[in-house]
């Protein structure tokens, strides 16, 4: 009959659209994964390079720390000029210290980061599919998941063929401690307002895209997205 071959073809290209699904993110799940551990292996590469530098300019910071809290040396009347040279004396001159301070900023990292600045030079990487895929795929979620489902659809929303660096108005809860430093345009990090906004609200787009991407790829290990039909990724509640 009529509606039973209806039925049938209507089944088969359900099951098709769900392999489709299935295999698309299966591939989005390992890629992540790969650009991931790719820049924690380029981080730790990193860190191991410039430690002892790092470690050279800790001492040279210490011993001028050490310095100050010397009372027998500089009691509290010591006059804060003098303090300042008789400090560059003793750790090696005035371009000791700006080179250990300049070196502390330049490598040091606070302590909630990790790979973040090396994965946002997996940009092009991601940049590549990253369109494409919040264009054709529809993910749902757990409430868990809110925060992530709604950058999504924000970044569904953004025109990627601008050449602004910045995005406006993008919804901050998917920004963690991690990429805060990266994601904020002025590089503050600084939270938001109560109103959850702060005065200038652009972003780093690839750090925020990044982020998102991020974000989501731990959704999808925890199992808090998914995706409908799917054999692989649906809803497992």
């Amino acid at each position: 009959p009529e509606e039973r071959r209806t039925a049938t073809l209507l089944a088969f290209a359900r099951r098709l659209e769900a392999l489709a699904q299935d295999d698309a993110l299966d591939v989005l799940f390992a890629l992540v994964s790969e650009i991931v551990a790719m820049s924690k292996g380029a981080q730790k590469k990193e860190r191991f390079r410039t430690i002892k530098d790092l470690d050279e300019a800790a001492l040279a910071l210490k011993e001028a720390v050490d310095a100050v809290f010397d009372h027998e040396l500089f009691p509290d009347t010591f006059p804060l000029g003098r303090l300042r040279d008789e400090i560059s004396l003793r750790s090696g001159g005035a371009g000791r210290l700006s080179w250990a301070k300049a070196k502390v900023a330049e490598v040091a990292r606070p302590p909630e980061e990790d790979h973040q600045e090396e994965l946002l030079a997996r940009w092009r990487t991601a940049r590549a599919f990253l369109p494409d895929l919040l264009a054709s795929v529809e993910f749902g979620g757990t409430v868990a998941a809110g925060h992530v489902l709604e950058a999504l659809d924000y970044l569904r929303g953004v025109d990627w063929s601008s050449r602004s660096p910045y995005l406006r108005g993008a919804p901050p809860a998917v920004v963690g401690k991690a990429w805060r430093r990266l994601v904020v345009a002025d590089g503050s990090g600084n939270a938001a307002k109560s109103n959850g906004h702060r005065d200038d609200d652009r972003v780093d787009r690839q750090a925020y895209a990044l982020g998102t991407l991020e974000a989501l790829h731990e959704a999808m290990r925890g199992r808090e997205v998914f995706v409908e039909p799917s054999e692989r990724w649906s809803d497992p509640r």
